[in-house]
């Protein structure tokens, strides 16, 4: 049987990998339960298709951010946007497939991006959040320059932290704040839930009272 993930964690390896273990490390010391993935190391067999699998099976993703995770410009900014969009819903096998292909070409896939692009496609089950790490500036989503098929990543709610060796260890800070955005998370999706059920209760009743004055004509002409 699959196992699921509480959190799977995605980042720049030449950017923020650094921060993505030490991350790994303060969640499983805030709840040793946590089922996470977060290392490509740690995959068995094709890394590729088994780190798409993941995400799928994951309940919360959080993204890491740093000064040079994304450098779009205007000149690139709608680069593969298909390609991205595609891999975004397509079936494991179709990924594997494009992958191959993509080898034989000596193309190179963004699989951030992609991890990005695929949690983005299931907010409905998966709850996203970034975690912005800078250096000199704090900056704000809404002004990243981000493709289409992620730019989805500016309606989550996100963490900041300054990024700076003299603050290593207020990096723990910021794991209630990670924390509770997946609590708002998971307290928005039972809002969601609670809604739709209200819904088809309200239809149901409609349903019941349309049959019951039907029934209610029905016997006023039986008995004229």
């Amino acid at each position: 049987m699959e196992n699921n993930y509480d959190i799977f964690i995605s980042y720049r390896t030449d950017d923020t990998s650094e921060r993505a273990e030490y991350l790994y490390k303060l969640l499983h010391q805030y709840n040793r339960k946590w089922n996470i993935s977060y290392d490509r190391k740690n995959l068995n067999g094709e890394w590729h298709i088994e780190l798409i699998r993941r995400i799928d099976l994951s309940k919360n993703v959080i993204v890491l951010i740093g000064d040079e995770t994304f450098n779009y410009n205007k000149e690139n900014l709608n680069d593969d946007v298909e390609l991205y969009e595609y891999l975004s819903t397509a079936s494991l096998n179709q990924i594997k497939q494009k992958i191959e292909k993509m080898q034989t070409q000596n193309r190179q896939l963004d699989y951030l991006r992609l991890e990005i692009a695929r949690a983005l496609k299931k907010t409905d089950t998966t709850r996203i959040v970034p975690i912005i790490l800078y250096k000199n500036k704090i900056f704000d989503l809404q002004d990243l320059l981000l493709p289409k098929d992620i730019r989805g990543l500016k309606n989550c709610q996100s963490v900041s932290y300054h990024n700076h060796k003299k603050n290593s260890m207020l990096f723990d800070s910021i794991i209630e704040s990670v924390v509770e955005k997946m609590k708002k998370n998971d307290d928005a999706v039972i809002k969601y839930l609670l809604i739709i059920i209200i819904f088809f209760i309200i239809i149901a009743i409609w349903i019941i009272c349309q049959i019951y004055n039907d029934n209610i004509h029905r016997d006023e002409e039986n008995i004229d």
